[in-house]
């Protein structure tokens, strides 16, 4: 009897997994009651950060609304070993991640619904249009000094749309690493991606690799665009 018991919740963890992932990620729900309990979560975030600068304030809601799930299956997992537990705030931290998501896509436009009715949400205050047009507005010129006096301008924090870097809109932006790493967004064609590598090649600006990747993404995005 007590093999069966421990088999039933397995089985019922999975059962419950796999229907609020299916409600997170086929559906494009939030989930209900768990969607509830991470509105809670991610106020207590804010809470607890108050009297922190704006910008940690701010980040913290969503932190703690996906931490809390990962660290609860943690507490599951290596101090109680019940892994029905584990497995089910691990798919749980999932959902929540996705809702997360939601709300940094929706930063340039702020049209989702808030708690109070009015305002500016966390992430519309930190990607919301104010600060895109900071990040893709040009404010170097020339050879770049730090970067061997290559042709690579920047806007506020990132590279931008310009000299060797014509990748994309003209609003286009984000960062190259050393040995070929890449992340850009295209806020005018709504695409954003990034290339990270296990073999560093020669390169501040991108090599063949991130190149043939960064043509790829464009094309297939035309392709469904099309």
């Amino acid at each position: 009897m007590t093999a069966w018991r421990a088999w039933g919740r397995y089985l019922l963890a999975a059962a419950v997994s796999a229907t609020i992932t299916w409600v997170a990620f086929g559906s494009g729900r939030p989930v209900p009651i768990l969607d509830l309990f991470d509105l809670g979560v991610h106020e207590v975030g804010h809470l607890l950060t108050g009297f922190l600068p704006d910008l940690v304030m701010f980040l913290a809601g969503s932190a703690a609304q996906a931490a809390v799930p990962l660290a609860l299956g943690a507490y599951f997992l290596w101090v109680r070993g019940e892994w029905a537990s584990a497995g089910f705030c691990t798919a749980w931290a999932g959902t929540s991640v996705r809702d997360v998501s939601v709300y940094i896509a929706d930063a340039p436009r702020g049209e989702l619904p808030l708690l109070g009715g009015t305002g500016e949400g966390d992430w519309t205050r930190i990607l919301g249009p104010e600060q895109l047009a900071r990040a893709t507005t040009q404010r170097t010129s020339g050879p770049n000094t730090v970067l061997l006096d290559l042709d690579i301008q920047f806007g506020l924090g990132f590279m931008v749309h310009a000299g060797l870097l014509a990748i994309g809109g003209p609003r286009s932006f984000g960062h190259f690493g050393a040995g070929g790493s890449v992340g850009w967004a295209d806020p005018d064609a709504e695409l954003a991606f990034g290339y990270v590598l296990n073999r560093m090649d020669v390169g501040l600006a991108g090599d063949a690799r991130s190149a043939a990747l960064i043509g790829a993404v464009y094309e297939a995005a035309g392709r469904l665009g099309s």
